[in-house]
């Protein structure tokens, strides 16, 4: 069970994006029980067992990581070095730079907070399309959701970055 590639199977979860989160998390608990080093007599295997459980869920709970995996379970070839994901359009490119250009010029926590929310919106529109277009079986569609996702992702965590630099509560 824990030697699987497929990490919704160490969890017994059907491969898809939308996952329950609370019965990932109570299944990884439940697992850790069992194979945690600290709970047996510390043996390499058992190491092993617990590293592999701790990726499974690793790979889950995060929604990029959850979303390359799948990819990944569909023969797309994933790998830090060459993500073999399509390329950007240009028009996304260009609405980066837009979305960048604005968040650089906001100077008040309101500016800030609005971005933020529009852009954490679509980013769950994103991985609604994600979604639909794996559950379709549109592999080639899924992976360009998820390289708009990927940048989503990134937007938000500057934002978050420049309010707290600007001294700014957190982004919530």
């Amino acid at each position: 069970m824990l030697n699987s590639d497929n990490y919704f199977a160490i969890f017994g979860l059907e491969p898809k994006f939308n996952i329950d989160e609370a019965l990932l998390r109570k299944r990884y608990y439940a697992l850790q029980q069992q194979v945690h080093p600290d709970s047996f007599d510390s043996n390499e295997e058992q190491a092993e067992r617990a590293m592999a459980v701790n990726e499974a869920y690793y790979h889950l709970v995060s929604p990029i990581n959850r979303a390359r995996h799948l990819l990944q379970l569909s023969g797309m070839k994933l790998d830090e070095e060459d993500d073999n994901l399509p390329a950007p359009e240009p028009v996304l490119l260009m609405e980066l730079i837009e979305i960048r250009e604005a968040i650089e010029g906001a100077t008040t926590e309101k500016q800030l907070l609005s971005y933020f929310k529009n852009i954490e919106h679509d980013l769950e529109l994103l991985w609604k399309d994600f979604a639909d277009k794996y559950d379709d079986h549109k592999i080639d569609l899924a992976a360009k959701a998820l390289v708009k996702a990927q940048y989503w992702v990134k937007l938000i965590a500057e934002i978050k970055q420049k309010i707290s630099l600007l001294g700014y509560d957190h982004a919530n």
